[in-house]
């Protein structure tokens, strides 16, 4: 079945006519659904380009028949008053479709491994389902959405039930918060109706705190249609699209990692094996590089990689990595380690800022200025080879010099 400008109505209208989405005969008159565009979309184009987006923004206009204005389009009527004293307010549903939220958002939770009273941002918050689950596992929550039918529904069912939820109705660019607020920002099966992804980023970056982290749960990440981000063309996305105005985009993997990382985030990409769950991703702020993060910053013929350490002068006395650096950072803090049994005289210089230092056996701190640097580090270390063998009578006969664990930012 080809859908075109011309046959949304129709197929929209046969939709609501057999029950609906979801219902057995819209999924058998969706089995073989394919939109074919009229506006042309170049895909060679720059994907954060000015024009890229443009095209999109035509196609949009094309499938919904509107301008793009979310206040608007994103609202949607219901009936606060019959949902504040029910059990929960997806009541409506089954219990199997309110089981399956739970379960999208526990495991995710589970492994961000937040602490009790963390403050956490609840972006999109919709109904409240996710704000209110934040809420009964200890955490206090923000909840953000536009509509303000939904804020009202959320701030009242709070209230009946003693959570620990502020609701504020607001779009996701206009939302301003202190820097350093949260603990966390969950997006649950919403961030894909951010129109510029990584001006919003930048924003939540700021309101998290050093080590605070954005979660993605139920979010479609694939690269079926665009090889990097635009409107998904599926019956599903394009109904909505068409009915209500909603801006349904998605991302593939490579450039929602690229976005992530430009904005100072170390994404982490979950792929659980119940399909109820899928991919959820755990950016967290750039402020900590582990083992996991810096072994691909490396120039790896000057590094040995062994465990949690990389150790330098693998090919000579010189050893460097190219990093990013958080956009609020000052101070760059390397911890290394140091197994010779005398100093190592070592000199580190990152970009123009050069510090000498003398490594002593063990754990080392060292502190070098950042703030007048860009955002992309060059980190070069400069010390004489040792080799285990000859000053420690061990085995290791490789040419070393010392160990770096992580590096932290201040």
């Amino acid at each position: 079945m080809i859908i075109t400008k011309k046959s949304l109505n129709e197929f929209v209208a046969k939709t609501d006519t057999l029950g609906g989405p979801g219902s057995p005969a819209s999924v058998s008159y969706w089995a073989d659904f394919k939109y074919q565009p009229t506006v042309t979309v170049d895909t060679a184009l720059p994907p954060d380009s000015a024009e890229y987006f443009q095209q999109m923004q035509s196609l949009y206009h094309e499938m919904s028949g509107r301008q793009m204005d979310q206040k608007a389009n994103e609202f949607t009527y219901f009936d606060v008053d019959a949902l504040v004293n029910l059990e929960s307010p997806y009541a409506f549903q089954d219990p199997n479709s309110r089981a399956a939220h739970y379960m999208r958002l526990a495991t995710p939770l589970h492994t961000a491994n937040l602490n009790q009273d963390s403050p956490v941002l609840d972006m999109g918050c919709g109904w409240g389902i996710s704000s209110e689950f934040l809420a009964q596992l200890g955490f206090n929550v923000t909840a953000v959405d536009i509509n303000p039918l939904f804020v009202d529904l959320v701030q009242r069912r709070a209230k009946r039930l003693g959570l620990k939820i502020n609701a504020i109705e607001s779009s996701f660019d206009e939302y301003q918060a202190a820097s350093f607020s949260y603990d966390a920002v969950l997006f649950y099966e919403c961030f894909h109706h951010a129109i510029t992804p990584s001006n919003l980023l930048k924003n939540i970056y700021s309101f998290l705190k050093k080590q605070g982290k954005l979660i993605l749960v139920g979010e479609p990440i694939q690269d079926s249609w665009w090889p990097s981000w635009g409107l998904r063309l599926d019956p599903m996305s394009v109904y909505c699209i068409a009915k209500f105005g909603w801006f349904e985009s998605g991302w593939s993997e490579s450039y929602l990692i690229n976005i992530l990382s430009d904005n100072g985030f170390i994404p982490a990409f979950h792929n659980h094996p119940d399909p109820m769950i899928g991919k959820f991703v755990i950016a967290e702020k750039r402020w900590r590089l582990g083992m996991e993060v810096l072994v691909d910053c490396i120039a790896h013929d000057q590094w040995w990689v062994e465990d949690e350490w990389l150790i330098s002068n693998r090919s000579g006395d010189v050893s460097t990595l190219v990093i990013n650096k958080p956009q609020d950072a000052k101070t760059i803090i390397f911890n290394i380690w140091s197994f010779r049994p005398v100093n190592l005289d070592t000199v580190i210089k990152v970009d123009g800022v050069e510090k000498k230092v003398q490594l002593q056996s063990g754990e080392n701190h060292v502190s070098v200025s950042c703030s007048s640097i860009g955002r992309l580090l060059t980190c070069t270390f400069v010390c004489v080879a040792w080799r285990p063998a000859a000053i420690l009578g061990s085995d290791d006969n490789r040419s070393m010099g010392f160990h770096l664990k992580e590096i932290h930012f201040d």
